[in-house]
């Protein structure tokens, strides 16, 4: 009976260090996948600028309804 436990353990205690071991080579592949999938191209300055082009645009469009009462 105690050689069955022992057994046991050693069986799940050989799982968890494979499935650490792969979770430790395996998440910084992932990592790096996603980063580069969904990285955008456009920079602070951008957001900046098109922020700014919207802002003016509804300051103009504010203005000519303003006008048209």
């Amino acid at each position: 009976m105690l050689l069955l436990l022992f057994g046991l353990s050693v069986q799940t205690l050989t799982i968890t260090i494979i499935l650490t071991l792969t979770a430790i080579a395996v998440i910084p592949m992932l990592e790096k996948y996603f980063q580069q999938k969904y990285e955008s191209s456009y920079t602070l300055d951008d957001y900046v600028i098109l922020a700014k082009e919207i802002y003016i645009n509804d300051a103009q469009t504010r203005n000519k309804a303003r006008l048209a009462w």
